[in-house]
């Protein structure tokens, strides 16, 4: 017997914010999406704008639940969030792509992820600061950190960028979640 869970899609007004509900939900079909514990995930979410998502962080702490880490804009200020968040229940929730895995969940290794990603900074020749160029950025800090089993360089960064990108069209396509392990992700 599989589960089903309901996400919707919403059009907000910025393409890089973070979707709410809104007042018609999509249905995905299949079984409820899961996340490895301990797995260091990039999520991706649909903004209701064509080819443009929302980018996170997420740890998970349980099969479904966890600590997201991302920007999202406030005025015309870019604003970093760390906040629980439910796979089940995301509003938008397209991909998580696992790119790897701390050794505990405990409030010391949490803070020390936390610490890693908020050291993160965009360089302009990357692109413009957003939800996108943020993770990339702290994805290349936590293989510096050697937080996650990846080389920091940034060519293997930009791989991991376009898995992501794969991952959120091919859910979109089939109108599914989709989590998948990463091809760097490590052993």
């Amino acid at each position: 017997m599989s589960q089903s869970a309901t996400l919707v899609s919403q059009q907000p007004s910025n393409p890089d914010s973070k979707p709410t509900p809104d007042a018609g939900p999509k249905p995905w079909l299949g079984p409820a999406p899961k996340a490895e514990q301990k797995g260091i995930y990039i999520f991706l979410w649909d903004t209701g704008a064509k080819g443009k998502y929302h980018w996170g962080l997420f740890i998970a702490l349980s099969q479904s639940s966890g600590v997201l880490f991302h920007h999202v804009p406030i005025g015309n200020q870019w604003e970093f969030l760390m906040e629980n968040e439910d796979i089940l229940t995301s509003q938008g929730l397209l991909a998580g792509l696992k790119i790897g895995e701390i050794e505990e969940i405990n409030g010391d290794w949490l803070k020390a992820v936390e610490d890693c990603v908020r050291s993160a900074r965009v360089d302009k020749s990357r692109g413009e600061f957003n939800s996108r160029t943020w993770v990339m950025a702290a994805i290349y800090e936590l293989a510096n950190g050697g937080f996650i089993w990846l080389d920091p360089d940034w060519g293997k960064v930009r791989h991991i960028e376009e898995e992501a990108l794969r991952l959120a069209l091919d859910a979109v396509a089939v109108d599914m979640q989709i989590i998948s392990q990463s091809e760097l992700s490590g052993p």
